[in-house]
């Protein structure tokens, strides 16, 4: 097992491995006009989510927590009562 205090990394590492993955695919499928030879797709879109995954990692590490601060502030518990302060 991981250490909790290592939590923000291992969710950005697991999120933006997941997402380049699936942007790299749609990316590469949408962008051909004409069908890949399966073995040219297999060759091109593992370096591609790479380059994707380079990026997309350091951005969820800088973007994540300030949209959890902008979720925090846009959203309310309802069960919580602020006039109990």
């Amino acid at each position: 097992m991981i250490n909790r205090k290592y939590s923000t990394i291992v969710f950005g590492i697991l999120v933006s491995i997941v997402m380049s993955g699936v942007v790299s695919f749609v990316s590469i499928v949408s962008s051909q006009t004409t069908v890949y030879d399966p073995l040219e797709f297999a060759y091109i879109w593992p370096l591609s989510w790479l380059k994707s995954w380079l990026v997309a990692f350091p951005t969820i590490l800088i973007v994540a927590p300030a949209a959890h601060k902008i979720v925090a502030f846009v959203t309310y518990d309802p069960n919580h009562n602020s006039s109990s302060k």
